[in-house]
């Protein structure tokens, strides 16, 4: 809380730069004696930016990214820094982030239960479900906590399951000498779908031709070491050597895919 409320500070002090008649001095912000001089309510920021119209493309971005670097790295997502992230790379505009930036300032509890009454009414509602049990209740911030972290908590998971299912196929593919260039997408698709996408039918007979040639440098690259530097194959043998590969691998694919609870399935969109 004490770092958004040194936010404020100085995000007001850069506010009055912008008036009519800005004043040429020094801009200067005092972090060290910072005093609230009553209870204030800080919205966080990553709730406002799941309500607002980039919302769900911003949180399904966020879901994604994150969930694939937990599954490689086993560490828990910073949403705000990935907000930022994507503002400064461009892909979250800046009329979206300043208005939610702006919301961030100090409220007090009357002021918060004017602009967000539907939480509001939401907290009363659970407070007194609480106090009926004898149970401490929740205060405004604290149910403003459960309410942001909560949902992106749950898309979050789904998405680093996925994800942790796909590593494990990729490793089984290699220790079984399969390789095969096996995407998360189609990965997915197969296990929402039950579909195998073999290249020679989702690719035209242009692009078919040219992947395989990709293929074949990438098989020859490989036997090089124990075949030695004038090893080459044929494009015809090839073709069927990796379209013999493709079978298997698909059989060890949909072992994986099926391995997905269904709450994990890609959705159809």
């Amino acid at each position: 809380m004490q770092l958004e409320v040194q936010f404020f500070q100085f995000h007001s002090a850069v506010v009055m730069l912008r008036s009519e008649r800005p004043v040429n001095i020094p801009l200067t912000v005092n972090f060290a004696n910072i005093q609230v001089d009553s209870q204030v309510l800080l919205p966080k920021l990553h709730s406002l930016v799941f309500d607002s119209d980039a919302g769900s493309h911003a949180f399904d971005m966020f879901a994604k990214q994150m969930g694939r670097m937990s599954a490689k790295q086993n560490r828990m997502p910073s949403f705000l820094r990935f907000i930022f992230r994507e503002y400064h790379s461009g892909r979250i505009s800046s009329q979206v982030l300043a208005p939610l930036i702006s919301e961030c300032e100090r409220l007090t509890p009357s002021v918060w239960e004017t602009l967000y009454k539907e939480p509001h009414l939401q907290l009363q509602a659970i407070n007194s479900s609480l106090s009926r049990q004898a149970k401490p209740i929740l205060s405004a911030e604290a149910f403003m906590d459960l309410n942001s972290i909560n949902p992106i908590q749950e898309i979050y998971v789904q998405w680093a399951a996925r994800y942790t299912a796909f590593y494990a196929l990729k490793q089984d593919l290699i220790d079984q000498k399969l390789f095969y260039p096996i995407s998360s997408d189609r990965f997915l698709h197969r296990a929402s779908f039950r579909k195998s996408t073999y290249f020679r039918f989702i690719l035209d007979p242009n692009q078919y031709a040219e992947f395989l040639d990709q293929q074949q440098n990438l098989y020859i690259q490989r036997a090089l070491p124990s075949m030695g530097p004038n090893f080459s194959v044929a494009s015809g043998v090839f073709q069927q050597t990796f379209e013999d590969l493709e079978i298997k691998a698909w059989a060890v694919i949909s072992q994986h895919a099926s391995l997905l609870s269904p709450m994990y399935y890609l959705s159809h969109t």
